[in-house]
Order: C-alpha cells, then sequence, then structure tokens
C-alpha cells in the first residue's frame, strides 16, 4: 500500500475510533438528553457494539427519553437492553420508574421485585417499592420495604419521607411526623416532606401547623396536593 493510503487509512481509524469514543460520553451524559439520545443511537446502529454495550447503550438511551418525560419510548428502549442482557439491574430498576411516572404502580413493583432479586442491597429500589405500594394501599408491605431501605442505609431522607407517607396512610400521625420530622432535619425543602406532615397535623386537629406545613409545601411545589390526591390523600 502506498504510504500516503496508509497514513490516510491510519487517520481514519483513529477518527473514527476517536468518533465511538466521543459517541460513548455522549451517550452517558445524563445532563443533556437529547446529546445521550443522539450518541446512543449512533452506537446502537452502528453494528459494532458487542451485545453487553447494547444494553448498556439502550438503558441508557431509555434514561434520557425518561428525562424528557417521553415514558413509553424509554420502556421500549429498556425492553430491548432486558432482552439483550436479563441481568442488567439498572434496566429494569429505571423501566420500574418509568411505570411509575405513567402511574402503572403494580407494573412498576414488578420491576423493582426483579432489581431486588438482582440486587438484594438495591436501596432505591426498597424505597420505590415501598412508596409505590403505599399508593396502592399495601400498606404493611410498604412499610416492610421502608424499614429494610434504611436497615440498608440509615438516615436517607427519600426512604424517611416514603416511611412517613406509608404511616399517613395508616392513620399513624405521631411515627409519620417523627419521620417527616427526621427527612426534613436532612433536606428542608422535600415538599413531600411538608405537605404529608401538614395532614398527619390535619390528622391530629392541629390547625396552625397543618396551614404553616402546607402553605410552605405549596411554596416549593405549587401541584403537591394533586400529586398527593393522585396518590391516595385528600387534602384537609
Amino acid at each position: 500500500m502506498p504510504p500516503l493510503a496508509l497514513a490516510l487509512l491510519l487517520t481514519c481509524a483513529s477518527a473514527w475510533a476517536q468518533t465511538r469514543d466521543e459517541q460513548r460520553k455522549w451517550c452517558l451524559d445524563v445532563s443533556n438528553a437529547d446529546l445521550a439520545i443522539g450518541g446512543c443511537t449512533s452506537l446502537i446502529q452502528s453494528g459494532q457494539e458487542s451485545t453487553e454495550s447494547l444494553a448498556v447503550a439502550f438503558s441508557a438511551r431509555g434514561i434520557a427519553y425518561s428525562g424528557k418525560g417521553q415514558y413509553d419510548r424509554a420502556i421500549q428502549d429498556y425492553d430491548q437492553a432486558i432482552r439483550l442482557n436479563p441481568g442488567l439491574t439498572f434496566a429494569f430498576y429505571y423501566r420500574g420508574d418509568a411505570y411509575y411516572k405513567k402511574g402503572q404502580y403494580d407494573r412498576a413493583i414488578q420491576d423493582y421485585d426483579h432489581t431486588i432479586r438482582l440486587s438484594p442491597e438495591h436501596v432505591r429500589a426498597f424505597n420505590d417499592r415501598c412508596w409505590n405500594r403505599a399508593i396502592l394501599g399495601r400498606l404493611q408491605l410498604a412499610l416492610a420495604d421502608c424499614n429494610a431501605a434504611l436497615r440498608l442505609a440509615p438516615n436517607q431522607a427519600e426512604v424517611l419521607d416514603s416511611r412517613g407517607f406509608t404511616y399517613l396512610k395508616l392513620g399513624q400521625a405521631d411515627a409519620a411526623i417523627d419521620d417527616y420530622d427526621a427527612a426534613l432535619r436532612l433536606n428542608p425543602q422535600m415538599a413531600t416532606s411538608l405537605y404529608g406532615r401538614g395532614m398527619a397535623y390535619a390528622q391530629q386537629n392541629n390547625r396552625p401547623m397543618v396551614a404553616a406545613d402546607i402553605t410552605a409545601a405549596k411554596r416549593i411545589d405549587p401541584d403537591i396536593a394533586n400529586k398527593f390526591r393522585r396518590w391516595g390523600v385528600e387534602g384537609p
């Protein structure tokens, strides 16, 4: 091969490798959904990726689509990832999250079940299964999940918030307030804990505290009352 042709070939090969490295970087960039979708799509369509890498690319693209609110499209990608690699824990977890955001709580729980079977110490899966079970009124199962999550990772604001919500739906106002207090010490801007604590105070007929917490929660998240209504808790 003439030296010039060889040099051109080596340059093209180097550029191709650099491009694929960039595509992988973009694919995993959770801060930019459109860039991630483009990078992952290029890798998926390249015909150069291993089965394991393809599964990761589909999962990453699913996360990007979910970030844009395109949950059905995300679920299609998670399905592909799981087909390619049935042991890919985070594909099950994030598919569960997409189903939750679609309001398909039973379906979300099924994916959290798979996640926990694959990764028995997956704190977020325990927490999210607790939350979804509490929404559906499966309160003792929810409580067991939140307790499991807290054993694995004590003092997690999100888990304390979920357990507070579970106690709220159980009508155990004192326990709910204790958990919401603990969550708010860790994250004072958690609207769900503020609103939930307000609702627990409502169960105790403590009107001044109800007004203070619900007003603070709505200041952070103006839609918080509608969210709780969808989750089965009517406002005062």
